[in-house]
């Protein structure tokens, strides 16, 4: 990311309604909010005149060796509802250990609100599964501005 480009993470609990609040501020219906944990990997949100999404795989430990094996990306046009719910599919898959198969998906779409040198990441809720903390971490560092958005119980 470069100097130019002004990044906006969304850090809160996992249900919290974070990927909701960004589908407001994008006026697009684009993020998974169907379920109480719908995001479970990083997306990276751009503005792009093409509609397309790149989920990046995590790097594997190949079986016969010592070496890390890379996965090429995983490309999903976004022209239809077919793209998108492959896209929602993506961002919400997770194993029995509550693990996402990507890194990150980066999300590239022509949004009428969101300009060329603004990132917005969406991430999984502080307590959404592994490596969650590192990870937003990562994101902290390179950040101008973060939302954390947060449940409302009642008081009893």
């Amino acid at each position: 990311m470069n100097a130019a480009t002004f990044e906006k993470r969304d850090k809160s609990e996992v249900g919290a309604g974070k990927s909701s609040i960004i589908n407001l501020i994008l006026d697009c219906q684009l993020l998974p909010t169907d379920a109480p944990k719908c995001t479970n990997t990083i997306i990276e949100i751009r503005y792009s005149d093409k509609k397309f999404a790149r989920c990046i795989y995590k790097s594997e430990l190949a079986e016969s060796e010592n070496r890390t094996r890379e996965r090429p990306p995983k490309e999903i046009e976004l022209n239809d509802h077919k793209g998108i719910q492959d896209f929602k599919d993506c961002v919400a898959e997770c194993d029995e250990n509550e693990d996402n198969p990507f890194e990150r998906v980066e999300l590239y779409y022509p949004f009428k609100t969101l300009s060329k040198e603004v990132v917005i990441v969406d991430t999984p809720g502080i307590d959404g599964g592994n490596n969650v903390d590192q990870c937003l971490e990562a994101y902290l560092k390179r950040s101008y501005c973060f939302l954390y958005t947060m449940l409302d119980s009642p008081m009893v």
